[in-house]
């Protein structure tokens, strides 16, 4: 018998005696793709927006006999509530981005029915529990590979000084007059370095991702190391 159970903030549901009576199914997330009608012609044209839609893992769940007191339904409670990271041990390797949905009536459901329903409104997609192994470092011209079903959001810090141009599958970016060092976050859209913004210095309009597959990164100027944070996603 398979040993189902989820992490939610960094606290499994085995710890507090939640025992798993039905697991969701493993979802692939709607794609935002418009239709739209043209005049004259039958066929819609369709316009891919490259997004995907949130959705819903419900979860549910019973309390082992043993763990039915005051002080461990408290804690379930005040556990149980607001945003965080999610693990269910389907994909032990994956991360979801999730907030609890539903009420849930703890004084109720769980003292006097035998199970109930835990409902996380998760993001569509999931990243990797690994992130901290998969943190790379160069200091010249190298090839990347996007593990992940999707394009990547990486965070991307440069040491060196003066302006330097990185360079991803022939794409560049300008970065003018880094003072030791900068990050580039491409999934918050912004530059600094510390807690300092320093959008100005950075001259372009996108941002740096990694496609699915083999990367080619490569700089110019005088750069001592680059780290980079790949924050591979998957759908």
């Amino acid at each position: 018998m398979q040993d189902y159970y989820f992490i939610f903030n960094d606290i499994s549901s085995k710890d507090v005696g939640i025992e798993i009576v039905e697991f969701p199914n493993i979802i692939k997330p709607e794609r935002n793709i418009q239709a739209i009608d043209i005049p004259g012609r039958s066929n819609n044209v369709h316009i891919d927006e490259q997004t995907y839609n949130g959705y819903t893992l419900s979860i549910a769940c019973t309390i082992n006999p043993f763990f039915k007191n005051k002080q461990n339904i408290d804690k379930i409670i005040s556990w149980l509530d607001g945003f965080g990271d999610l693990v269910i041990s389907q994909e032990k390797d994956k991360i979801y981005s999730a907030c609890i949905k539903n009420a849930i009536p703890i004084s109720s459901v769980i003292w006097l029915f035998p199970k109930f329903l835990i409902e996380f409104e998760v993001q569509p997609l999931k990243g990797s529990i690994n992130y901290i192994s998969e943190i790379l470092e160069i200091n010249k011209r190298s090839f990347i590979n996007n593990i992940g079903t999707v394009d990547s959001l990486p965070t991307i810090t440069i040491y060196g000084n003066g302006n330097v141009t990185l360079i991803i599958n022939d794409q560049q970016f300008l970065i003018k007059n880094i003072n030791n060092y900068i990050t580039i976050n491409s999934e918050f859209l912004e530059v600094y370095k510390d807690n300092l913004n320093e959008n100005n210095k950075y001259n372009n309009f996108e941002f740096p991702k990694f496609m699915i597959g083999k990367n080619t990164i490569d700089f110019i100027g005088n750069v001592e190391r680059i780290k980079i944070i790949p924050n591979w996603r998957w759908i």
